[in-house]
C-alpha cells in the first residue's frame, strides 16, 4: 500500500467520522468557505458550511488535506472528537508523488483519480471521497472520485485557495472553490463521538 492510498484512506475515514491519523506543528484553529455546485448519488452540497486543511505526514511522505462539509465549526468538532451529523462531506488528499513518496502539494494543478488508480499515478495527484452521514453519525453512501482536476493557487501554513472539477461517476461530479482555514486537529486522532 504506498503513502498517497494510506493517506485517502485516512481522510476517508474522518469523512464518514472515524479516527484516522493526524499532523503535527504549530496550533491553527481556522475555518474556511466554499462552494459547490452538482449532485452525488442525488445528493447536493449547496453552501458548505466549512471547509478545513492541514498538511500531514506519514513516514516520510506529506500530503495536503481537506475537508468541505454543510456542517460549520469543523475544527470544532475535530478539537472536540465529533463525528460528522446530517451533513454531507467532501474529502480531498492532494500531493506530489513520485515512486512510493509523496511530497507536499504546491500551487499547480492535480489530477483526481480513483484510490487504487493514485498507488500508481505520478506527478500531481489527488483522490477524493463524497460522504453523506445521517442523524446517528452513520455514513449511509460514500462515492470515491474518478477523474477530474484540483487547481491550487494558495499554498501556506493558513491553508489552500483553488477550484476542483471532480467525476465521480458517468452523472454525477461536484465543481466548486475553497479558500481553507487550517486546522491542527484534523485529521482526528483520538476515538469519536456523535455531538448530541
Amino acid at each position: 500500500m504506498t503513502h498517497m492510498r494510506k493517506a485517502i484512506l485516512a481522510v476517508a475515514l474522518l469523512a464518514l467520522g472515524f479516527a484516522c491519523g493526524g499532523g503535527s506543528g504549530p496550533t491553527y484553529n481556522l475555518t474556511g468557505t466554499a462552494t459547490a455546485t452538482g449532485t452525488v448519488g442525488g445528493q447536493t452540497m449547496t453552501n458548505p458550511g466549512d471547509a478545513i486543511s492541514n498538511l500531514f505526514s506519514q513516514g516520510s511522505s506529506s500530503a495536503g488535506a481537506i475537508l468541505i462539509s454543510t456542517s460549520a465549526n469543523l475544527c470544532s468538532l475535530s478539537n472536540a472528537h465529533q463525528k460528522l451529523k446530517s451533513a454531507r462531506s467532501l474529502a480531498i488528499v492532494m500531493g506530489i508523488q513520485s515512486g512510493n513518496s509523496v511530497a507536499a502539494p504546491t500551487v499547480g494543478t492535480y489530477t483526481f483519480y480513483t484510490q487504487a488508480a493514485s498507488n500508481t499515478a505520478q506527478g500531481n495527484v489527488a483522490t477524493a471521497l463524497f460522504a453523506v452521514s445521517d442523524a446517528g453519525c452513520n455514513a449511509t453512501s460514500t462515492f470515491q472520485s474518478v477523474s477530474g482536476t484540483l487547481t491550487v493557487t494558495r499554498v501556506d501554513a493558513t491553508g489552500y485557495t483553488g477550484t476542483y472539477n471532480i467525476n465521480f461517476g458517468a452523472t454525477d461530479s461536484l465543481s466548486g472553490n475553497f479558500s481553507t482555514g487550517t486546522c491542527s486537529a484534523f485529521p482526528v486522532t483520538a476515538s469519536t463521538t456523535c455531538p448530541p
